[in-house]
């Protein structure tokens, strides 16, 4: 269901007599009250969706009336979600209500996009397959280098548009397991959204892909840094590949600088 609004009685309704639904999606709405010019009967009306035990995916983006309480009775009651899409619903959501959402066994994906979210929570989540968090400005390459580790099966990461995102290497050549950047630590994803991610440069985009031999898409727009060195480097990985998957770049032509005369892709 998506639309302008979605009346208060509906959400009660849905929540009463669809006690074994599954999927649920309510995006880009507002909740209205039952009595036009009247307040909501709660202001936490969506709580009413913890009512729905057997829910496993709920997508929630960019509507409105979410708040801390309705996160936590989804958290504590919906024992077997796996999917939550909160996107855009930042203004009455805390970390503290998120981090009740770490409890849940079967999580595999979350979107908490344009929010304000820090490392402090990302790092406590585990289990992922895929994260949105793009253009939650306060995360930096810590946080993402750590929800890497703490999810070994993570195949999908959107962090496009985070300015902190980086390329820097951490100095001293006594600390090898640290001598690496953001990029080069990522393995095992197959997808990356780095758009608009814009410290981020040619040697480490290049080092990813070679990485990541089942990584499937990645899009690089809005980078400046980015040259045609990146386009030969994915055609060279790509073509000694074994596993037969073909590597979509995503690049916007405009902002591409080439490095030589040469031509991008030359024939073997």
């Amino acid at each position: 269901m998506n639309g302008n609004s979605l009346s208060e009685e509906t959400i009660i309704a849905i929540s009463n007599n669809c006690k074994k639904l599954k999927r649920l999606e309510i995006y880009e709405c507002s909740i209205k009250p039952a009595i036009d010019g009247e307040p909501l009967s709660s202001p936490s009306v969506l709580k009413e969706l913890s009512k729905l035990k057997y829910l496993e995916h709920l997508n929630l983006r960019d509507t409105e009336n979410i708040d801390d309480n309705t996160i936590i009775a989804i958290a504590n009651n919906c024992k077997n979600l796996k999917s939550l899409d909160i996107y855009g619903t930042s203004d009455n959501v805390t970390e503290t209500a998120l981090v009740a959402l770490t409890n849940l066994k079967n999580f595999e994906k979350l979107n908490v996009g344009f929010s304000h979210i820090s490392d402090s929570f990302i790092i406590k989540l585990k289990g992922l397959k895929e994260l949105y968090c793009d253009e939650c400005m306060e995360l930096t390459d810590a946080g993402i280098i750590q929800v890497i580790k703490n999810n070994p099966d993570l195949e999908i990461l959107d962090v496009c548009s985070i300015d902190n995102i980086t390329l820097d290497l951490v100095i001293g050549a006594d600390q090898a397991t640290k001598n690496h950047s953001f990029m080069i630590k990522l393995k095992g994803l197959k997808e990356l959204d780095c758009y608009h991610c814009r410290k981020l440069t040619n040697s480490g985009v290049i080092q990813f892909i070679k990485n990541n031999p089942d990584l499937e898409k990645i899009d690089v727009r809005g980078i400046d840094n980015i040259t045609t060195d990146l386009v030969i480097a994915a055609d060279r990985a790509t073509k000694i590949r074994t596993n037969a998957i073909i590597l979509h770049l995503i690049i916007s032509q405009s902002v591409i600088r080439p490095s030589s005369t040469k031509p991008i892709i030359e024939s073997p």
